[in-house]
């Protein structure tokens, strides 16, 4: 009976945000040219608020405490940052300052999702021997939080400057320039979050054919286990990378429309 409840609150976490973000778009001189719908942002905000609230309490209370994993809840917190900023500034839509820091914190809790399943992966490699994550990985475990953390830090800057570029009213070209530069690197995210997603299937199926007793061990929890969870998070990231390429190529092509 968990699992239906579990799977409606993933889908409903999913596509508020997607929803919350498709207000009215048709007033000119509103920084990024669209309005949030408020009611929507209420939903996101208390999801999101909640999430982020067990996740810290999991996080203090719950043994071994895992330092590098804080950045699931920072992240849930930044997305609820985001919501609080997205609903304060839809009522007037007109302040630069709030527009900034919303689209500012809604873009980098992604990063932050996304940078823990890049540690997760790099974690459950090294707590193997040395052979598996040689022999399973692409590329070596000490390298995977590397690449793929600065990609993230590289594509949200990209993101975050074209998102500052479009809260211009009076500058047409500069808006759409920064639609595209916002759009290229939100790209180049899916492009990075790809390349990192074939990582961890190749790892997964490696494991599974070269170390069998590590898939299926007797009296640890399996490997799959842990990968399933990756891969689930990783289905849920994916979702807003297509809204906002969705949104960005619209307002190339349609910028106040």
């Amino acid at each position: 009976m968990a699992r239906p409840f579990c799977a409606l609150g993933i889908f409903t976490v999913c596509f508020v945000p997607v929803l919350a973000a498709t207000g009215d778009s048709d007033q000119a001189n509103i920084p990024g040219g669209f309005v949030p719908k408020k009611s929507l942002s209420y939903i996101a905000l208390s999801l999101y608020a909640f999430s982020a609230l067990i996740h810290w309490i999991h996080f203090f209370m719950v043994p071994p405490r895992r330092s590098f994993i804080i950045t699931l809840p920072l992240g849930m917190t930044a997305m609820a940052t985001g919501f609080i900023l997205r609903i304060v500034y839809s009522n007037p839509p007109y302040s630069l300052g709030k527009y900034i820091g919303m689209d500012l914190f809604i873009l980098l809790s992604p990063c932050l999702f996304l940078a823990t399943d890049y540690m997760l992966l790099s974690h459950l490699a090294r707590s193997f021997d040395e052979e598996v994550s040689d022999r399973c990985l692409l590329i070596r475990h000490s390298r995977v939080t590397k690449i793929f953390v600065w990609s993230d830090i590289i594509t949200f800057l990209l993101q975050s400057g074209g998102g500052g570029m479009t809260a211009s009213k009076n500058n047409l070209s500069l808006v759409n320039v920064g639609n595209k530069i916002a759009l290229v690197g939100l790209t180049l995210q899916a492009v990075s979050f790809g390349l990192f997603t074939i990582v961890l299937i190749v790892f997964a199926y490696r494991v599974s054919k070269l170390f069998p007793e590590l898939w299926r061990p007797k009296k640890s929890p399996p490997v799959q286990g842990l990968l399933a969870a990756t891969y689930r998070r990783l289905a849920n990231h994916r979702l807003p990378h297509v809204r906002d390429m969705r949104w960005h190529s619209r307002s190339i092509c349609f910028p106040y429309r």
